[in-house]
């Protein structure tokens, strides 16, 4: 936004997390991020954020400390709700499809426009 200021009003693009989303998870965890650090959570923080909550979700499912075990339940969870939007793996992927955010860039900033199942 630095680089090209005015020129970038009203152009859209598609990213996996939104800090302005409707989504309840999402302003929950915003809100428990400012008061702890001070700043909105950018896409890297929510991003982990989601990485941890599938990892503990699998090591609660899989019971033990084993890799395979939490890998297996890992691959089972059939939806998780982050709050960079809901994630389920899907057939032979290793990564779990995820829904996306569409943003507008109005006045320097990112407004959420729209999202879009995987």
């Amino acid at each position: 936004m630095k680089l090209c200021g005015k020129d970038c009003n009203d152009y859209y693009f598609s990213t996996h997390y939104a800090a302005d989303s409707a989504s309840d998870a999402t302003k929950k965890f915003i809100a428990s991020y400012k008061a702890k650090y001070g700043t909105t959570p950018d896409d890297v923080a929510a991003l982990t954020y989601d990485s941890f909550g599938l990892l503990w979700q699998a090591l609660k499912t899989a019971g033990k400390n084993d890799r395979q075990a939490v890998r297996d339940a890992l691959a089972k969870i059939p939806r998780y709700e982050g709050v960079t939007g809901n994630m389920q793996f899907q057939g032979r992927l290793r990564r779990p499809g995820q829904e996306r955010r569409d943003l507008k860039i109005k006045d320097g900033k990112f407004t959420w426009f729209a999202n879009a199942k995987p």
